[in-house]
C-alpha cells in the first residue's frame, strides 16, 4: 500500500520546523536570533532617561502620575513614558488622560494581561499561529532611531482565522503580541539607554483580496485592533501603507472607522506599489528592508526574512485541529 502523505500537516510541520516567525519580536536586537523578549522590570524602566517633553506636557504627567497613584501598582505600566503616552491620548486633557488609563488598567484586570507571559499557555496563544498571525515582526531603526516594525497583512488570512478560531483565543493571542512588541521595545531602549520611542509601523497589502478579509469578519477585527490602545496607546509616529491597490484609498475612507481609531488613521500614509520603495527609504536604510521590497536584507538566502517576518498565508486544517486541541486542554 502506497503511503499517504498528509499535505496539509506536511505544510503545517514545515511552517514550524523552518521557524517562520520565530522570531518576529527579536529584530531590533544586533543577533535577533534568541528567545523572545520579556517585560522588564518597573525598576530597569525608571532608569531610562525621559523623552523630550515641554513644560505642559511634564506638568501634565505629574499631575497624571498624583491622580492614579491608587491603581498604579495593578496597572501593567505607570512608569513616565506609558502616562505620557495616555496624556497625549487624552489629547493633553489631565482628566481625560485620567479616565482613558483608568479605563485601560480595567480592561487590563478583565483580560488578565499583567500575567499573560508568566501563567498563560504560549503553546497555544504565542507559538501555535506564529507563522501565520500576527504577521510580520521587527525589522530595526529607521534613521530617527525609531524602531520599525512591518506587518504583512495583505498575506493574511483574516477570515480564515475568523471562522475557525474563537474570538477569546484571537484576542489572548493578540495581548501576547502586544506584551513581546513592548517588551521588544522597551529592551532595546535598555540596550542603547534612550527613551521609549513611538515606532514606524508598515503595513503591507500586497496580496490582500475580499476573501481573505471579508466584510462580515472586519468588526471582529476591529475590536481587536482597538483593543491594544489599552496596552500600547500613542506607539506609533508613522504608519506606511505600502504596495496599496488602486481603489484602496476608496475603500479604506469607508472602512477606516471599524479598524482603527481617528488618531491612528491620522498617521497613515499610503503607497502604491510603484511608490512604495521610494517612501520607505525615507525613514529607512535599504539594510533593514527586506529584499523582497526591493532593499538587501535576507536571512539565509531568503528575500522575505520569514524566521522574522512571519509571511502569514492560510493555516492549514491540521493547525486549526490543534488549537482545538490546546484550547479544550487549557
Amino acid at each position: 500500500m502506497a503511503l499517504r502523505i498528509d499535505s496539509d500537516l506536511l505544510a503545517k510541520e514545515e511552517a514550524w520546523q523552518l521557524g517562520y516567525g520565530r522570531f518576529k519580536y527579536c529584530g531590533l536586537r544586533e543577533d535577533p536570533f534568541g528567545k523572545p523578549p520579556d517585560l522588564q522590570a518597573p525598576a530597569a524602566l525608571a532608569r531610562l532617561p525621559l523623552p523630550d517633553v515641554d513644560a505642559r506636557e511634564l506638568q501634565g504627567v505629574r499631575e497624571l502620575q498624583r491622580r492614579v497613584s491608587d491603581i498604579a501598582s495593578v496597572a501593567l505600566r505607570s512608569d513616565f513614558c506609558t502616562l505620557l503616552r495616555f496624556f497625549q491620548e487624552g489629547q493633553g486633557d489631565v482628566g481625560r488622560a485620567e479616565a482613558c488609563f483608568r479605563e485601560a488598567v480595567e480592561w487590563q484586570k478583565k483580560h488578565d494581561v499583567p500575567r499573560a507571559l508568566t501563567h498563560w499557555n504560549l503553546a497555544l496563544f504565542e507559538r501555535c499561529l506564529a507563522p501565520w498571525w500576527p504577521t510580520g515582526g521587527f525589522l530595526g531603526l529607521g534613521f530617527e532611531g525609531e524602531p520599525v516594525a512591518l506587518e504583512r497583512i495583505g498575506c493574511a488570512d483574516w477570515t480564515a482565522l475568523h471562522d475557525n478560531v474563537p474570538y477569546d483565543v484571537l484576542q489572548k493571542m493578540d495581548i501576547v503580541h502586544c506584551l513581546r512588541t513592548l517588551a521588544g521595545v522597551e529592551e532595546d531602549s535598555l540596550r542603547r539607554n534612550v527613551p521609549f520611542v513611538n515606532a514606524t509601523l508598515i503595513e503591507d497589502l500586497q496580496g490582500i483580496s475580499w476573501r481573505t478579509f471579508s466584510p462580515r469578519t472586519l468588526q471582529a477585527l476591529g475590536a481587536i485592533l482597538k483593543s491594544r490602545n489599552h496596552t500600547v496607546p500613542r506607539s506609533a509616529r508613522r504608519v506606511l501603507i505600502i504596495n496599496a491597490p488602486a481603489a484602496f484609498a476608496a475603500v479604506w475612507n469607508t472602512l477606516k472607522h471599524i479598524l482603527v481609531n481617528p488618531h491612528t488613521a491620522s498617521l497613515m500614509q499610503i503607497a502604491s506599489a510603484e511608490e512604495s520603495l521610494k517612501v520607505l527609504r525615507q525613514h529607512m536604510d535599504d539594510s533593514i528592508i527586506p529584499e523582497y521590497l526591493g532593499g538587501t536584507r535576507s536571512i539565509s538566502g531568503d528575500p522575505e526574512c520569514r524566521s522574522l517576518l512571519a509571511p502569514g498565508g492560510t493555516p492549514p486544517e491540521a493547525v486549526f485541529a490543534h488549537i482545538r486541541r490546546l484550547n479544550q486542554s487549557s
